[in-house]
């Protein structure tokens, strides 16, 4: 019950922060009015376009609170009050926060739409419960739990989702998908490599692969690593496709190439690292890649600036300006992308001198990345960001050992 509430917190952190995306703030009382003077008290109908609301804005609002409906039930019980409180509570908040927003516009159809959601999960919960019970307690699903791997491939999956898809505007007009999807196949005929892009996206998948075939390998399946392959291709071929009905977002199959490719290297790491169990090599290579595709993506498009831009010493700087999304966005990725190494780091058992000497060397390329921003052009350091990737790593070695005490064994022998 208390993972449950765990995760019904966090996916309400989740929809908030989905919902006030990109986080302009209003900076003045009479723009603050003029928010509350357009909101939209008709249910069921569009003042601002003159016609019944948008089918799929009511879609998106029902599907975007259904897993709240779902997380009630099973942590508030089968009484429908607290869980369809919880769900009108939070739209309301949402809807109120929107005020203070100067992208957003509060609706009442909003309000109703949330609330429906809630009760469609609710009433969800209850029809399959007794499945879901039998399906989690299945020994397939304890095995897979126990696994080592399994929570950093868990992890990295749900990163490389949201990594794709942030800031979650989903639209399932037809005119907006098309486009979409003329620019996919208009891409093939016109490649744009972007360096930056590509590449994290590469470590990223091999990182995905390397775990998967792990994950298979141990589960005694048979072909482990063809299939890891294949399967991780079509979770990034999944992943790039659902750009098609995000607004913002534009699939491209350059970066699809590029995902199969790191996926392929994964697994292939992975079949070397079978063959010829090195751990301590091998992490260190690895944290060597994650640190050189860090440094990529925080250093890209390498075009030096005339003078150098001192750091922002005061933390979370830009947390309180219009680049929130973006520092945020930098936060999640610094996290996610360190956490498995530091699982890594604490599952191969370094000795104290290896230890300090990566904990060492971690935070002092950690703060030179950062302050290689100040040279960059249009790149902000931020003391802040100096951290976040020993922070990620801090945090997946405590995920290791939580782990380790509840009795997974997660030093892998040699293959």
């Amino acid at each position: 019950m208390g993972k449950m509430k765990v995760l019904f917190a966090a996916y309400i952190a989740f929809v908030i922060y989905g919902t006030l995306v990109p986080f302009h703030v209003v900076d003045s009382l009479p723009a603050l009015l003029c928010n509350v003077e357009s909101i939209r008290w008709l249910p069921f109908w569009d003042l601002h376009r003159g016609r019944i609301a948008s089918i799929p804005d009511m879609v998106q609002n029902i599907l975007l609170f259904l897993p709240i409906g779902i997380l009630g039930a099973h942590c508030f019980g089968r009484r429908p009050g607290p869980t369809l409180a919880t769900g009108f509570g939070l739209s309301l908040l949402v809807e109120t926060l929107q005020l203070l927003t100067s992208n957003r516009v509060s609706s009442v159809n909003d309000l109703v739409f949330n609330t429906l959601g809630t009760l469609a999960g609710f009433l969800l919960y209850l029809r399959l419960a007794p499945a879901w019970s039998r399906l989690i307690h299945h020994p397939v699903m304890r095995d897979f739990a126990r696994v080592p791997g399994a929570l950093p491939l868990l992890l990295m999956m749900i990163y490389s989702w949201v990594y794709a898809l942030e800031p979650f505007n989903f639209t399932l007009d037809v005119g907006a998908v098309w486009w979409n999807v003329r620019m996919f196949f208009g891409q093939l005929a016109h490649p744009r490599l972007v360096l930056r892009d590509e590449f994290i996206l590469a470590s990223q998948f091999a990182l995905v692969g390397f775990l998967a075939a792990g994950l298979l390998h141990r589960l005694g399946a048979r072909a482990a690593y063809p299939l890891s392959l294949l399967l991780v291709v079509l979770w990034a071929t999944v992943t790039e496709m659902s750009q098609l009905i995000v607004a913002s977002r534009v699939a491209s199959a350059l970066t699809l190439a590029f995902s199969w490719i790191g996926a392929g290297i994964g697994v292939a790491a992975r079949g070397w690292y079978a063959l010829s169990p090195r751990p301590g090599r091998f992490f260190a290579g690895y944290a060597l890649f994650v640190l050189g595709a860090f440094a990529v993506d925080s250093l890209s498009p390498f075009v030096l600036r005339e003078s150098y831009l001192r750091p922002a010493l005061l933390p979370f700087r830009l947390y309180q300006s219009a680049y929130f999304v973006s520092a945020l966005s930098n936060v999640f990725h610094a996290l996610l992308v360190f956490m498995p190494l530091g699982y890594l780091a604490s599952r191969i058992r370094l000795n104290r001198a290896r230890g300090l000497l990566f904990w060492t060397v971690l935070l002092i390329a950690s703060v030179a990345i950062e302050l290689g921003q100040g040279f960059i052009a249009g790149r902000y350091p931020d003391v802040t960001d100096c951290f976040l990737p020993f922070a990620g790593a801090v945090i997946g070695w405590w995920l290791a050992g939580r782990v380790r005490r509840h009795g997974v064994v997660i030093r892998e022998s040699a293959a």
